[in-house]
């Protein structure tokens, strides 16, 4: 979707996935896949590519966007629930660090599964690989924040310091 250059000024970036049909075919053809990428040290095709029957192909993608929009949204929203305890008369900060924890996980999973550039198409590439580079290091803070309300006693402080810090 993007376009492809020779520099690093002139390309465009856009990582949608894309499931082209192509009708039946008596001759032969050819496909020709460019990429470009100067941004990352990996450069690449980011998903598999797959020919075979639509019939069968199309249904197994759906299949799989479903299932990873289910792991999503469930472990998402479950984030948000117990992050939103903190507002009840029962305040945690267990919960809310844990709530922290499965929120940036579930928005890294669906980040990695590429959930979201179905729904936004035409969403910057560069934002959306900081945004989860963000959510991995949110997810590695709330981890050792919920660690460490649960076992205070135990940790080493200047540890636990070092390791949010970094």
């Amino acid at each position: 979707f993007g376009q492809v250059s020779k520099s690093k000024k002139s390309q465009v970036l856009n990582m949608s996935p894309i499931n082209q049909v192509i009708e039946d075919i008596d001759t032969a053809f050819t496909i020709t896949i460019q990429v470009a990428n100067y941004d990352l040290h990996k450069a690449g095709i980011l998903h598999n590519i797959s020919l075979g029957n639509a019939n069968y192909e199309l249904p197994k993608i759906k299949r799989a966007h479903f299932f990873n929009l289910l792991v999503v949204g469930g472990t998402f929203f479950l984030g948000l629930f117990f992050m939103l305890t903190v507002l009840g008369k029962y305040f945690n900060n267990r919960l809310f660090y844990f709530g922290l924890l499965i929120a940036s996980f579930g928005y890294w999973k669906g980040a990695v599964a590429k959930v979201y550039h179905y729904f936004f198409p035409n969403w910057d590439w560069i934002w959306s690989l900081r945004i989860e580079f963000i959510s991995i290091f949110l997810f590695n803070f709330a981890l050792i924040r919920f660690i460490n309300s649960i076992y205070p006693e135990q940790n080493w402080k200047p540890f636990v310091h070092f390791a949010q810090g970094l």
